[in-house]
């Protein structure tokens, strides 16, 4: 398996192994020679291919950067590992190879001469036939760039140049003419490379630092600059103490504006650490905020007492732990703070704000009073606001107070930011109205800030001001842009007010149409009612609206952004207004501009209550064209009573017979089932094919005989005996009081109103008007035990009372008629 790996080696690092093997020879060469034997076939193979491609590259085959390639990876890589095998036990070191066979170094000596008498084409041949023969000697590529530097060819006499500077890599000097030589050319990537290797080979070497640093800021490459920056503080001695520090500062502010803190606070450690006797109170004024904004106030206190000449007293405090009796935690507490005089004042605030986050409170009155005499709010105002910050984190409103107090006091700092938190500082005190007021500054001077109007308008409801909390909340459409989180606030404060509902709708709608689909036309609820899945309805939408420009203000997503379930339920709310308002048109729109959100899609179970809702919807407003193909699906996937139930209820106000195709083509793949049969049969009945009907009804009735399909049965035979053409009468009038009997006792007597109401309406049909009278007055007498436990509606005393007074009016008896209307149903 060994000798598989080494033949699939990659033959260039095969020889640049052996070459490098050349410079050394261990004790144990000679021990080893059998083991080595077997690795000279593949690394002569390897050479050859070295020696290919380097004839390649004399001869022109291939490009400059092609082979350079081919010399960094061996150059790189196997230099290494070559270095760690054969160096493991240095001090068996006996004697160093040379790097050429000997007839070649006498060859290469031979082209040097000649070089100097200046013969250059003799020298060019020799130094070609030794690359041919050994390629990873850097010798001859060296004396060859010299050649062609003679001749004027400075870019070819670079490239080969380099060629020689990666196969003996550790000459820093050498890196660094390069270097010079790439940018007098304006090669800047290969200045960088060159500058980058002198750095390695020389890390303490600042120059090189230096420059690569300037061409890195020049090439725009800000990441790899701030990475040298901080290199060169970590490798440079520390005699440039001034230089460390100040290119510290660089790498520190770079890393500041990208956000990475702790790596500013690790490149100003170490230039610390490096030469603190260079130090300056900017160093010191730089590396403590960096220190503050990681929250390692010990270090910062640590940093200003020893820089600042600050004499610092305190103690630990030490908590133990009462179970295992070991310490649990410590703190230190500062007990006297003794500042001098010439402190700068940037470190003085900063000294006061770590004593503040120290919970050194009572010193805080004796480090505050000489500030304030000695800087005025109008020209250090951000000083103090430092320090309100810092004891606003901790708490302490009332000291933030005063200092807040001076700030909107003054000329250059009563400023938004200030008014807020002296807003805020009055908001934890408890003194609203003050807090409203201050608020309100806020929104006077910066009338587009979201966070002073939501807690305007949160303090205000607080206060039982809810009309003009919801004032505070309005914003101007035609201001440009509206910000969500307000119109969510709005929506909050809105919902439940019984007199604005129309404005919580409004509001509410507006809120949604930023990711529901928009609803311009009616083939657009066709489209969002067939497809399936709400992907699929809003591309489709999103090419219909395309030809269609849908206008309104653009709406602006802050930072208090509704999460999906605060959105759901403002969408379930608005269904419910809607509904309770009778706005059933709403509704629907609501509904279906809800099927292509994302939103209010984002899980299976609202992506199936968006659905219903819409079924619903379309209900309620009578629309059956649309709600017939929610009420399809529904059923297709859910055969439950309660589905068919709905489908049934969808095709009452039905106005075309694509349900009766559909049911159709589902009772040919299911002839059997029970809710097919029953709409197929309603179906025949209502188009007045009787005996078709009357089939179905019956063979459903044989299997499941119950008090609806008798009443059916009765009715279809009632009908047909009431064709004029229809033969044996009687029989079908027998037949149809038959099954009206058994209607009756099967729905038994908790039913006995509407059961003797439909039997009075068959009688009274078929003309025996004493038989009809005596059912409707035995209806209209028995008390609804329906009505009683489901609601007034279910009573049927209204339609007895007038099919009673029918029945007198055709007989003459009008004052009888008039008799049961006025008792039983004027209002």
């Amino acid at each position: 398996m060994d000798n598989a790996k080494e033949k699939h080696k990659n033959p260039v690092e095969s020889l640049f192994t052996k070459s490098v093997e050349d410079f050394v020879m261990s004790e144990d060469d000679s021990a080893s020679e059998n083991e080595n034997d077997s690795s000279d076939i593949e690394e002569g193979e390897a050479d050859e291919t070295f020696k290919e491609k380097a004839s390649k590259f004399l001869d022109g085959n291939i490009s400059f950067n092609e082979y350079k390639a081919v010399v960094e990876s061996n150059a790189e890589d196997n230099v290494n590992e070559v270095f760690k095998k054969k160096y493991e036990i240095q001090e068996k070191v006996k004697r160093v190879r040379k790097s050429l066979p000997p007839a070649l170094e006498g060859l290469m000596g031979q082209a040097n001469m000649c070089f100097v008498k200046g013969d250059h084409e003799s020298a060019l041949q020799m130094c070609l036939e030794i690359i041919r023969q050994v390629p990873s000697a850097p010798e001859p590529f060296q004396t060859l760039a010299e050649i062609y530097e003679e001749k004027g060819l400075k870019e070819k006499s670079l490239q080969v140049a380099m060629i020689a500077a990666h196969l003996n890599p550790r000459d820093c000097e050498q890196w660094i003419n390069l270097g010079e030589r790439s940018l007098q050319l304006n090669n800047l990537s290969d200045a960088i490379t060159c500058y980058s290797r002198a750095i390695k080979y020389d890390p303490g070497n600042i120059n090189p630092h230096i420059i690569r640093c300037q061409l890195l800021e020049q090439k725009g490459d800000r990441k790899s600059a701030i990475k040298s920056y901080h290199k060169l503080v970590d490798s440079v001695k520390a005699e440039f103490g001034s230089l460390i520090l100040e290119y510290a500062k660089i790498a520190a502010r770079y890393y500041h504006e990208e956000n990475d803190i702790p790596k500013a606070k690790e490149v100003m450690e170490t230039a610390f650490l490096k030469v603190p006797n260079s130090v300056s109170s900017e160093d010191v004024n730089l590396y403590v905020e960096l220190l503050m904004m990681v929250r390692d106030y010990m270090k910062a206190l640590e940093i200003i007492a020893k820089y600042c000449d600050v004499k610092i007293e305190g103690e630990e405090d030490i908590v133990a732990d009462d179970e295992t009796n070991q310490i649990a935690c410590s703190s230190f507490r500062v007990l006297s703070c003794d500042i001098p005089t010439e402190i700068p004042v940037q470190i003085h605030v900063k000294l006061i704000v770590i004593l503040i986050h120290l919970k050194s409170c009572h010193l805080l009155d004796n480090l505050l009073a000489p500030f304030l005499e000695l800087e005025n709010v109008e020209q250090s105002g951000d000083l103090y606001i430092d320090v309100v910050e810092a004891l606003m984190s901790e708490g302490m409103h009332i000291e933030a107070l005063k200092l807040l107090k001076l700030l909107t006091e003054s000329k250059n700092y009563s400023l938004p930011a200030v008014w807020l938190n002296y807003a805020e500082c009055l908001k934890h005190l408890g003194r609203l109205e003050e807090a409203v007021s201050a608020y309100l500054m806020v929104m006077q001077q910066a009338p587009k800030h979201v966070e002073a109007r939501l807690m305007v308008s949160q303090l205000l409801n607080e206060l039982g001001r809810s009309d003009e909390a919801i004032s505070v909340l309005t914003q101007d459409p035609e201001a440009g842009s509206l910000d969500t989180g307000l119109l969510y606030e709005r929506c909050l404060l809105l919902n439940g007010y019984s007199e604005r509902t129309d404005e919580f709708l409004a509001v509410g709608r507006l809120l949604l149409s930023r990711h529901c689909v928009k609803i311009t036309k009616k083939d657009d609820l066709m489209l969002l009612s067939k497809l399936k899945g709400y992907a699929k309805k809003q591309e489709a939408m999103k090419r219909s609206n395309d030809a269609v420009k849908v206008e309104g203000p653009e709406l602006v997503e802050g930072k208090r952004l509704p999460t999906s379930d605060e959105e759901w339920t403002i969408f379930l709310s608005l269904c419910k207004t809607a509904y309770e308002t009778k706005q059933f048109a709403l509704l629907q729109r609501l509904t279906f501009s809800a099927l292509g959100s994302p939103v209010l899609n984002s899980n299976e179970k609202k992506e199936s209550d968006v659905f219903f809702l819409a079924l619903l919807s379309c209900f309620y407003n009578k629309d059956s064209f649309h709600g017939y193909n929610f009420s399809r699906d529904i059923i297709l996937n859910n055969g439950s009573t309660k589905a068919w139930n709905l489908f049934n209820l969808m095709l009452l106000d039905a106005e075309d017979s694509r349900h009766y195709r559909f049911i159709m083509r589902q009772l040919s793949r299911k002839p059997t089932h029970p809710a097919l049969i029953m709409l197929y049969a309603n179906n025949c009945f209502v188009s007045g094919t009787y005996k078709y009907s009357l089939s179905e009804y019956m063979s459903v009735y044989r299997q499941d005989p119950s008090g609806i399909l008798a009443f059916m049965i009765s009715l279809t035979l009632l009908q047909m005996s009431c064709q004029k053409f229809t033969e044996k009468k009687n029989l079908l009038i027998t037949q149809c009081i038959a099954f009206l009997w058994q209607y009756k006792e099967q729905r038994g007597e908790y039913n006995s109103q509407e059961i003797h109401y439909n039997m009075g309406r068959l009688f009274h049909q078929l003309g025996l008007y004493p038989a009809a009278l005596f059912h409707y007055k035995k209806a209209l007498n028995t008390v609804s035990k329906v009505a009683e436990n489901h609601g007034a509606k279910f009573d049927l005393k209204r339609e007895i009372a007038f099919n009673i007074s029918l029945i007198y009016q055709n007989s003459g008896s009008l004052e009888l008629a008039r008799h049961y209307i006025e008792k039983y149903i004027v209002i």
